[in-house]
């Protein structure tokens, strides 16, 4: 093989490897969907005062639908998946975030 054949070679399989980590990077960075059913745990630190009103809504939400017990989570799941459906109920969620936000600006 001449040394020009052999640095053809060589370049040849040097595009091929780039090609192949492309092809990977391109897989990597496109988001696999999640199987139905699976669900993603989220851990929310809260006030003490605003646990104790969610422990209330959740007795309010019982004897409201007839049942012993509506768990808090419940509550929260819901909450969730309507703001994520409800553009009204996002932009309330964004100002009392900025509110919040405002309210504690240079007390921390």
């Amino acid at each position: 093989m001449s040394a020009a054949e052999d640095l053809a070679d060589k370049a040849a399989r040097l595009k091929s490897r780039q090609a192949k980590t492309v092809e990977a990077d391109v897989r990597r960075s496109v988001p696999t969907p999640e199987p139905a059913g699976r669900t993603v745990r989220l851990s929310v630190d809260i006030p003490a005062r605003d646990h104790a009103d969610l422990a209330r809504w959740c007795l309010d939400a019982a004897a409201e639908l007839g049942v012993a017990r509506v768990a808090g989570q419940e509550l929260i799941r819901e909450l969730i998946r309507q703001a994520l459906t409800d553009t009204v109920l996002q932009q309330k969620i964004t100002d009392g975030v900025k509110a919040h936000r405002d309210g504690r600006a240079g007390q921390g």
